[in-house]
């Protein structure tokens, strides 16, 4: 069947990253390992993570001190958060870990097709006709529907049935009005923690994705997404304000994935500088600054992807894969 899907189970990938990531540290620093700083970096839960790291202090190459944290035992006087040492992993071993865990490769698929007919209507998902579709498990699928139910893009409903409902204006004006609240507040908390290291590194792919005027791969887009959107907030202390603030941003993925939908130039040049504008702030320690600065850039978002909204309602539905079927 053409849609097979090889998998391999998430633990032994991040296993298999993290070794690489912490072999190739030339620092000597110690670096602090945050499971959840791990499974963000590589769209995975924690416990495959926890698991990975229970390997690695087996094998002797990482620590667990006695209040739970695990460490890689180097020099004190400057630790080394684990998103330092991720970050400086080649795009194309982030991209070959995220991809290959037993569910994580059919999420992204599945994941894909769902935005793509989010502007048509609402539609029922036949999690058995998907199984048969990509020739997986019914285990590996529901995994997927667990997962996009944790986002939002499918929900239960009667009968227990998957039910992905249709992305309208007011929907999408709903979930910015909630982002423009709570990311900016999250950002102010998190600001002063935030690593110099990484707001250079933050700052350095945004010129370099300027100097090709924006013309992006999906994976460097993405890591200048999370920067912002991810790690930027990732210090502040409210766990239950982060996980509300994750699931809101689950739209902002489909200015990526709409149908017949192209950024020209200036907009992607423009939505680059809004970025730096933040950053630039945070590196200069103008917290306020960068608070204003990621509301206009949420303000400016929404309109652009209320646009984009507009003109794939616009467009033609495709036809739906056999597992996804229109409802009256």
């Amino acid at each position: 069947m053409e849609n097979r899907i090889e998998t391999r189970r998430p633990y032994a990938i991040v296993h298999e990253a993290l070794l690489t990531a912490l072999s190739e540290d030339r620092t000597g620093a110690e670096i602090v390992i945050s499971v959840s700083s791990v499974a963000e970096h590589f769209a995975v839960s924690r416990p495959p993570v926890e698991r990975a790291l229970r390997m690695l202090v087996a094998e002797g190459l990482v620590e667990r001190t006695s209040g739970g944290k695990f460490i890689r035992p180097g020099a004190r006087e400057n630790p080394v958060p684990v998103k330092t040492v991720l970050d400086r992993l080649p795009l194309d071993v982030v991209s070959r870990a995220r991809q290959k865990g037993s569910w994580q490769p059919l999420y992204d698929q599945v994941e894909r097709m769902i935005v793509r007919f989010l502007p048509f209507g609402s539609y029922k998902l036949i999690e058995s006709a998907m199984a048969d579709y990509f020739g997986v498990s019914r285990t590996v699928t529901n995994d997927v529907l667990h997962r996009l139910e944790e986002r939002g893009l499918v929900r239960r409903g009667e009968k227990g049935r998957w039910i992905v409902e249709q992305l309208s204006q007011h929907h999408l004006s709903d979930i910015y009005q909630l982002r423009r609240l709570l990311e900016p507040a999250a950002l102010v908390e998190s600001a002063p923690q935030l690593d110099a290291a990484f707001l250079e590194g933050a700052v350095e792919r945004i010129h370099r994705a300027l100097a090709v005027r924006g013309n992006l791969y999906a994976e460097e887009l993405q890591a200048i997404e999370r920067d912002l959107h991810t790690h930027a907030l990732s210090h502040c202390r409210n766990a239950r304000l982060l996980a509300v603030i994750r699931q809101a941003q689950v739209l902002h993925i489909t200015y990526l994935y709409l149908p017949n939908q192209s950024a020209s130039e200036a907009e992607r040049t423009q939505y680059l500088s809004e970025h730096l504008q933040v950053f630039e702030a945070l590196a200069r320690e103008a917290f306020k600054v960068a608070e204003q600065a990621l509301v206009f850039h949420l303000e400016s978002s929404e309109k652009r992807a209320s646009e984009r909204l507009r003109q794939a309602s616009d467009a033609e539905a495709e036809a739906a894969p056999p597992f996804l079927l229109r409802q009256p």
